[in-house]
């Protein structure tokens, strides 16, 4: 999934957008590992966002950015109220 955050804005123009998303993710990731107790908080964490980062820029890929943007706000929205839970 790490990879999809270089590719998908690569593949849109966004190179700039795509080093730094994938750098910053895999840092996160690699940083993670060797605290086990980290992995089962964070790692869901950075799942769902990567979800929102790779949905967005796969639905303005195939040409549905208000699609794309529309879904990401609606699932950080959700992902926002459960963090409050």
């Amino acid at each position: 999934m790490t990879l999809l955050n270089l590719v998908l804005p690569y593949k849109c123009g966004y190179k700039a957008t795509g080093y730094f998303v994938s750098s910053f993710f895999g840092v996160m990731i690699a940083a993670t590992i060797p605290a086990e107790w980290m992995v089962v908080f964070i790692w869901p964490f950075l799942f769902l966002l990567q979800l929102i980062f790779n949905l967005y820029w796969g639905f303005r890929l195939f040409g549905r950015k208000k699609a794309g943007t529309v879904i990401s706000f609606v699932l950080a929205g959700i992902l926002l109220l459960l963090s409050f839970i």
